[in-house]
């Protein structure tokens, strides 16, 4: 059985009110971006192997975030509020490309760096 949620009046109000309020300045916390900084304390296979998951964690997100986009843009809008929901999501798969971008090339480097290091011991 399906449930229904409706907001109340006095919460459509303050959902209101709160949509007028300028945001919060963003922030961005990525712990593999601190462990990436420090990594030169550790092995490098480490750090790929981190880099490594977070790429592929990056990439799940991305697949859901593309059957988002692709359910929303195959059904009808009545409420005429699909271009802002596809919006957030586009900033989402924008987001995301870039983290696994940065994950290839930071790998690249890294395996490369390894390579140099095998090579001299």
């Amino acid at each position: 059985v399906k449930q229904l949620y409706q907001i109340t009046d006095s919460g459509f109000e303050h959902l209101k009110k709160w949509l007028e309020v300028k945001p919060d300045t963003e922030t961005m916390r990525l712990e593999i971006l601190l462990k990436r900084y420090f990594g030169g304390l550790v092995h490098p296979s480490i750090m790929i192997n981190h880099i490594k998951e977070f790429h592929v964690q990056h990439q799940q997100e991305l697949q859901i975030l593309n059957m988002f986009k692709h359910e929303l843009e195959s059904i009808d809008d009545p409420y005429d509020n699909h271009s802002n929901v596809l919006s957030v999501i586009d900033l989402g798969i924008k987001t995301n490309n870039a983290y696994c971008e940065w994950a290839i090339e930071t790998i690249i480097n890294l395996e490369a760096k390894l390579h140099e290091k095998n090579k001299d011991s």
